[in-house]
């Protein structure tokens, strides 16, 4: 789709079963002694790493395209400081994203953001929203720009969730 010059903006979740092992991983090792930041810190990186699996994979096709970690400045998904099940601010997040996602789309750089997770407005802690996050995610980035015409789609598979 992007040879036809559509604006593609790919939302990912973790590969597979990823974000249950991570959770299962830490439940086994600290006995459920663990803060909800470090938590959410924790489980995020089956997402970042989704992030950066397909930026490379785009690139490796002769695209341009640049992924979104919530760690950055720049990630376009703010939320309240709910840790496991935050809440996106639409203003602040649609605010983000025509600030940053708009300009890169006009440049035909494909964005990649994870699907999940949320940046705190507080202090720029990672967030997760919650089961079904990823859907959210696309949603908002979605509604955020409602002038856009031609094609949603909507691609699960084992490795990604894929949105465009």
């Amino acid at each position: 789709q992007a040879k036809k010059g559509y604006e593609i903006v790919a939302v990912v979740s973790a590969m597979g079963n990823t974000t249950d092992t991570l959770t299962s991983l830490l439940k086994d090792s600290v006995k459920n002694r663990i803060e909800d930041r470090d938590y959410a810190d924790f489980v995020s990186m089956g997402e970042r790493i989704s992030a950066r699996v397909l930026a490379a994979t785009i690139k490796s096709m002769g695209f341009s395209s640049k992924y979104f970690d919530p760690a950055d400045e720049d990630f376009p998904i703010i939320t309240d400081v709910n840790f496991s099940q935050a809440k996106i601010l639409s203003a602040e997040s649609k605010k983000k994203c025509q600030k940053i996602i708009d300009p890169l789309l006009k440049k035909g750089v494909i964005p990649i953001v994870c699907g999940f997770l949320g940046r705190s407005y507080e202090d720029g802690s990672i967030t997760t929203l919650g089961r079904g996050g990823s859907d959210i995610t696309f949603t908002y980035i979605f509604l955020f720009k409602p002038l856009w015409y031609g094609i949603v789609s909507y691609y699960i598979s084992i490795s990604f969730l894929f949105y465009y």
